[in-house]
């Protein structure tokens, strides 16, 4: 999955190169508001789309667990609110998750990053 596209400034060498290169893939333990929405806005969608049917339920904890990577680092509380909500979807506990307080915490975080 292609990263947010902010990345290609820190143009590190790619493993097994010698030549460095203008763009690199982005890790999801790399921290990075924009992807962290990216895959938050996912399993939303996911969510709501079709529900948590088995194929489903596994791409958004895939999801999850990705936003909460990206944040761990610079967002440590946020991170955990989103293993939180991963957490009560393996429990099969949908029916408690409040996603509307972590989707506002990053996009506000995601409003902040694009516009300094």
């Amino acid at each position: 999955m292609a990263c947010c596209g902010q990345h290609r400034k820190s143009s590190p060498t790619p493993v097994g190169s010698k030549k460095r290169t203008g763009s690199h893939l982005i890790y999801p333990a790399e921290g990075c508001v924009l992807c962290a929405e990216k895959h938050i806005s996912t399993a939303y969608a996911l969510a709501g789309e079709a529900g948590y049917i088995p194929v489903n339920r596994q791409r958004i904890i895939g999801e999850l667990t990705a936003c909460a990577l990206h944040l761990f680092r610079e967002h440590k509380e946020l991170s955990e609110a989103v293993r939180t909500i991963r957490h009560q979807i393996q429990q099969r506990r949908e029916s408690e998750i409040d996603w509307l307080p972590v989707l506002k915490k990053i996009d506000d975080l995601a409003t902040k990053e694009s516009t300094t």
